[in-house]
C-alpha cells in the first residue's frame, strides 16, 4: 500500500521550477530543505502503512493456516494412515507440477512397485518367528536415529555372523512401541516384531529371542521396561557410549549456537539446560548431577563399557572415575583401491573436500566464513561439499563452494574421485567421539585438517599427517593453513597409508569371548587384547579369505 497522490504535494505550493521571480538563493535552499523533509516524512508514512498492511495480512493468513492445520490434525492425526495418505497426495501433486504428466506417471509407477516389494518383504518378516537356530544371540539395543551408531551396528552384525553369532536389534519405532528386528548379510529385513513396551510383552520377547549377551548402544527413546526386564532376567550387558548422553541430555556438549560448551561446572550446565532444554529442545530436569547419577547406576552393572576413542575415555573418566572404559575404535570395512587425492600444482586453486552432512555442530558457519573470506580476498581456494548443509544457499552464493548433494555410502569414492580435491577439511566444532567422515578422508588419501579437540584431533595426531588448528582460529588463519597444507602435501613424496583398528577374530578381539563361552551363556570377564596389536599370519589369512568370500 502507498500513500495517496494528494499527500505528495509539497505544503509550500510548488517545486523549484515554479519559483516566483526574484527569489534569493537562500530562499531556494530553504524550499529545498522543506521538500526533502516532506519527502522523508512521506517515505516514513509509506513504510508505516506497508508494515500495517503486512501485519494485517499476516495475521489473517496466520489465522487461516492455524485453523486449517487444526482441522488437518483432527482429521488426520500424526502417525495415522490418513495423515500418510494426505502427505502422499500432496507430494504427488508437487511431483505432477514439477515433472509433468508422463514424468509423474513413471515416478508413481516406480514408487508403487517399490512400496509393494517393501510391503511384501515386511509381511514376510513379521510372519517369521524368532525361533532358535542353534547360534548364540547378541541383542543390540539402540535408538531410532540411525547415523554412525546404526552403521556401527551393521558392521558389527556382519562380523559376528562370520563368527557364527546371530545379531538381533531392539529399538523404539517412533510410535510408542518396541521393535525387534533381524537382518541378513545385505541388511535386508528378514524378521520383525513390534510390541507394546509392557513388562509381560518384553519378558516374552526376550524369552523368544534368548540372548546370551545384550549390547546397548544407546538408550535415547528406549522404554525403561526393556532395561528393567534385562536386569531382572540377569542377562550380562555391555555398553558402547557413542556420544556424551551420559554426561548431558544435550548429547554433543554444544551450546545453543552449536559450539563446544567447554564442559562448565554443574551450575553452568543447569543454566544451559534451563535455557536450551535437551537434545530436541524440550524442557528437561536441569539437575545434571541427578542425570549423571542415573547413568552411573546403569553403567555400574555392565560387564564391559566400550568407547570409540581415548579422548572419549579421558572425558568420561572425569565424570565417572569409578568406571572402567575400554577403547574400541569402529570397524572400517569400506576402503577405496587407491588414493583419490590430487597433487596440487603452484598456480592452481586449492580444492578442499568437506565431507558429510554439515550442520551447525559440524561447522557449517565456519565453512561459510571460510568461503566468504576466500571470495573477499580473492584467495586461490575453493571448497567442494561432498554432501549437504543447512547453509547451502548462502554457501553457493559465495561462488567458492560446490555442493554435490546427498550420497549413498557406496558412492562416496566416486564422488571424491570426481571432486579432484587436494586435501580435506572436517570443520566439526564439537569433540567428536570417532568421526566416520575423517576415516573416509584418510582412506581416500586426503590429508585432513581439523580443529584441535575431540577424537578428530586425536586421530590426526596418531596418523602423523594433516593439521590441527585451535578452535578459535578465524577464517583467515584457516584458509592460510589449508593452502599451506596443500603445498606441503605436494612437496611430500613419502608413502602415507592410514591405519585403522583391526579385529581379525572379531568375537575374541572385540568382546574377549569365545563362541563356546557365548553358547554356554558363560559370558565372563576375560583379558581383551588391544585392537592395534600386531596381526599374525593366521589373522591375515583369515581376513584374506573373508574378503574373497565377500
Amino acid at each position: 500500500m502507498t500513500a495517496s497522490s494528494e499527500n505528495s504535494t509539497p505544503q509550500d505550493g510548488g517545486d523549484l521550477r515554479e519559483r516566483t521571480p526574484g527569489e534569493s538563493p537562500a530562499q531556494l535552499q530553504a524550499r529545498l530543505r522543506d521538500l526533502e523533509a516532506n519527502l522523508l516524512r512521506l517515505r516514513e508514512e509509506n513504510a508505516f502503512l506497508k508494515r500495517q498492511w503486512h501485519e494485517v495480512t499476516h495475521s489473517y493468513s496466520w489465522r487461516i493456516v492455524s485453523r486449517l492445520s487444526r482441522a488437518a490434525r483432527d482429521l488426520a492425526p500424526k502417525g495415522s494412515r490418513r495423515r500418510a495418505i494426505v502427505k502422499a497426495g500432496w507430494r504427488s501433486l508437487i511431483s505432477l507440477r514439477q515433472r509433468g504428466v508422463w514424468g509423474w506417471f513413471r515416478r508413481t509407477v516406480g514408487q508403487i512397485r517399490h512400496e509393494s516389494v517393501s510391503q511384501v518383504r515386511l509381511w514376510r518378516a513379521r510372519s517369521r518367528p524368532f525361533a532358535s537356530d542353534g547360534r548364540p544371540v547378541i541383542l543390540f539395543v539402540s535408538h531410532i536415529g540411525g547415523g554412525g551408531t546404526e552403521r556401527h551396528i551393521r558392521d558389527m552384525a556382519a562380523r559376528l555372523a562370520e563368527d557364527g553369532v546371530r545379531a538381533i536389534s531392539a529399538r523404539p519405532d517412533g510410535h510408542g512401541r518396541l521393535c525387534f528386528e533381524e537382518h541378513d548379510a545385505d541388511w535386508s529385513l528378514i524378521r520383525q516384531k513390534r510390541i507394546a513396551p509392557s513388562r509381560e510383552g518384553v519378558a516374552a520377547m526376550l524369552q523368544a529371542v534368548r540372548p546370551t549377551l545384550v549390547h546397548i548402544h544407546h538408550r535415547m527413546g528406549v522404554p525403561e521396561t526393556l532395561f528393567d526386564t534385562i536386569r531382572e532376567q540377569g542377562l550380562p550387558t555391555d555398553w558402547t557410549l557413542h556420544d556424551y548422553h551420559s554426561v548431558c541430555p544435550r548429547i554433543h556438549l554444544n551450546d545453543g549456537n552449536g559450539r563446544y560448551c567447554g564442559e562448565p561446572s554443574p551450575e553452568g550446565c543447569r543454566s544451559c539446560l534451563k535455557r536450551l532444554g535437551d537434545y530436541h529442545g524440550r524442557p528437561t530436569n536441569p539437575d545434571v548431577l541427578a542425570w549423571r547419577d542415573s547413568w552411573r547406576r546403569r553403567l555400574h552393572g555392565a560387564r564391559r563399557i566400550y568407547v570409540p576413542s581415548a579422548d572419549v575415555r579421558n572425558r568420561l573418566v572425569h565424570y565417572f572415575p569409578e568406571l572402567e572404559f575400554h577403547v574400541r575404535p569402529h570397524i572400517e570395512p569400506n576402503k577405496p583401491g587407491q588414493s583419490l587425492a590430487r597433487a596440487w600444482v603452484p598456480g592452481d586453486r586449492v580444492r578442499v573436500a568437506v565431507i558429510g552432512t554439515i550442520g551447525s555442530i559440524k561447522g557449517s558457519a565456519r565453512l561459510l566464513e571460510a568461503a566468504e573470506d576466500a571470495r573477499r580476498r580473492n584467495l586461490p581456494i575453493e571448497f567442494v561439499l561432498v554432501g549437504t548443509s543447512d547453509q547451502e544457499p548462502r554457501l553457493l552464493a559465495t561462488g567458492r563452494v560446490e555442493v554435490t548433494g546427498p550420497y549413498r555410502e557406496a558412492e562416496i569414492w566416486d564422488r571424491l574421485e570426481d571432486a579432484e580435491c587436494h586435501l580435506a577439511w572436517l570443520p566439526s566444532i564439537w569433540p567428536e567421539t570417532y568421526m566416520y567422515t575423517l576415516s573416509v578422508a584418510m582412506a581416500a588419501g586426503l590429508r585432513p585438517v581439523v580443529y584441535d579437540l575431540g577424537a578428530q584431533a586425536e586421530r590426526v595426531a596418531e596418523a602423523g599427517v594433516g593439521c590441527r588448528l585451535p578452535l578459535d582460529s578465524d577464517a583467515a588463519a584457516l584458509n592460510r593453513a589449508l593452502m599451506d597444507q596443500a603445498a606441503k602435501a605436494a612437496a611430500d613424496t613419502s608413502d602415507w597409508t592410514p591405519k585403522f583398528a583391526e579385529y581379525p577374530e572379531f568375537l575374541h578381539d572385540y568382546y574377549g569371548l569365545t563362541i563356546d563361552e557365548l553358547k554356554s551363556a558363560g559370558v565372563i570377564a576375560t583379558s581383551i587384547p588391544a585392537p592395534h596389536s600386531p596381526r599374525s599370519d593366521h589373522a591375515r589369512l583369515h581376513q584374506h579369505h573373508r574378503q574373497l568370500s565377500s
